[in-house]
């Protein structure tokens, strides 16, 4: 699924550890912005 999530971010960050903290924060602001 985090391929999917880089997909929908952009792909700009294809590290496996950056991939976890960029979801992260994506997820969080979506559901705020929900």
């Amino acid at each position: 699924m985090k391929s999917l999530y880089l997909v929908l971010l952009g792909g700009k960050h294809e590290q496996a550890n950056v991939e976890v903290y960029d979801v992260i924060p994506v997820i969080c602001s979506d559901l705020t912005e929900a």
